[in-house]
């Protein structure tokens, strides 16, 4: 029998190959794993970095908002350190040497100013000392806490306009307080009028250093919230302070306008305000004739709250020629059908017909005189100022009629009352 011999190399060969066959899908499968791993690392990576990004621009705002609430603080101390010069410098020693009409046209309410902002650097010198890992919210809060109290600045911004007329005044007619203000003055550097001034800067930095601390604070956070409603309701002290100031200056230009037209002082009254003055050219209907119109000149308007002053020209100023309430006036343009119970508007047509039709033309008249001189026909530089001009006079005629019937319901109610 002969012997079966098998190669053995063939055979370790053979095995050789199986096994790698068997290899071949895990290499295949850590060749596909590796990018995925790549992937994630990349992705890890990028996470981290974001965060690092994240947490840097935190730490910004952080030292950012520092900063800001520094400067908050340290500008607040500074500004009552010039409250406190004054007041011993130049308010306290002035006091005896001026009329105290004289000295408060000077400093006004600038003592209470001063006791307002003492009351707010004790407290914020508290919230920065007692909690120094929330400060600037502390700060925030202690400001929100007396803003309704910084009303008291209309007061004061409504007064500052005198005071360089009541400086000169000084100057004029009191030496002795005059000499001692120069060398108030000298010894500090700065002049009484300057630092006379800060108060109204001082109002118009506060929604800059609140917007900045809120820029500077993290989003969804109290801080940014509570800067917020702060910031608000400064704007809207401002603008209330603003309105008062511009009121005031309203009305003293009323009054000089009063003064200098003979027969009207008695309309000077803390409640009536000057809303719109202009030169407007106009005719208004002869005495002797019916159904002419006397020359077109030019006359000055003043429309106060509740009258009607028209004034002619006389040498360098005017002089009354008419004053009428204001919620007996009615306005139109001149080609609108005027109401039939107005006697002199009956004559309008045969009165002057060339005129009568233009667009640019208005008419004002009293509904309750019936004479010719009740009523003024105006021109307007063209329509579409005639359409403005009668539209801003019929809003202040409605409310004239809307104050008058107040009055009268008021009136009643309290005759009602009292029987």
């Amino acid at each position: 029998v002969g012997e079966v011999h098998v190669p053995k190399v063939e055979m370790r060969q053979i095995s050789d190959r199986s096994s790698l066959r068997s290899d071949a899908p895990q290499n295949s499968a850590r060749h596909a794993a590796a990018p995925l791993q790549q992937i994630a690392e990349v992705l890890e990576a990028q996470e981290e970095a974001k965060a690092a990004l994240e947490e840097a621009a935190r730490d910004k705002k952080v030292r950012e908002l520092s900063t800001c609430v520094s400067e908050f603080v340290s500008t607040e101390a500074r500004y009552l350190a010039d409250l406190q010069s004054v007041a011993v410098a130049f308010l306290e020693p002035l006091r005896p040497l001026l009329p105290p009409q004289l000295h408060y046209a000077i400093f006004s309410n600038l003592p209470q100013l001063q006791g307002l902002h003492q009351g707010l650097g004790t407290d914020l010198e508290r919230a920065t000392s007692e909690t120094a890992s929330d400060s600037g919210q502390a700060c925030v809060d202690a400001f929100s806490k007396l803003l309704p109290y910084f009303r008291m600045y209309a007061t004061y911004c409504c007064n500052y306009p005198n005071v360089a007329e009541a400086l000169c005044k000084v100057a004029a007619e009191h030496s002795g307080a005059a000499t001692a203000l120069v060398e108030a003055e000298e010894a500090r550097g700065v002049k009484l009028q300057a630092l006379l001034f800060r108060p109204v800067q001082r109002l118009c930095v506060y929604p800059l250093l609140l917007e900045r601390m809120k820029k500077s604070s993290q989003p969804e956070s109290q801080m940014r919230t509570t800067c917020e409603s702060a910031f608000a309701a400064l704007q809207e002290l401002n603008s209330e302070v603003n309105e008062r100031v511009r009121q005031m200056e309203a009305r003293l230009h009323m009054t000089a306008v009063l003064l200098l037209v003979e027969g009207v002082d008695h309309l000077i009254e803390a409640g009536r305000l000057l809303h719109l003055e202009a030169l407007v050219d106009m005719k208004s209907p002869t005495a002797s004739t019916l159904n002419a119109w006397g020359r077109r000149a030019t006359y000055k308007w003043y429309v106060f709250s509740d009258y009607l002053l028209v004034c002619r020209p006389k040498g360098e100023g005017f002089a009354k020629k008419a004053l009428w309430p204001l919620a007996a006036l009615r306005v139109a343009a001149a080609n609108t059908t005027p109401p039939e119970t107005h006697a002199s508007f009956a004559k309008k047509p045969e009165r002057d017909k060339s005129e009568r039709d233009k667009a640019e033309v208005f008419r004002v008249w009293h509904e309750e005189k019936e004479k010719p001189l009740g009523e003024f026909k105006c021109w307007a530089q063209s329509e579409t100022d005639m359409l403005a001009v009668v539209q801003r006079l019929q809003v202040l005629i409605d409310a004239a009629v809307e104050q008058r019937d107040d009055m009268i319901q008021r009136g009643m109610n309290r005759l009602t009352l009292e029987g």
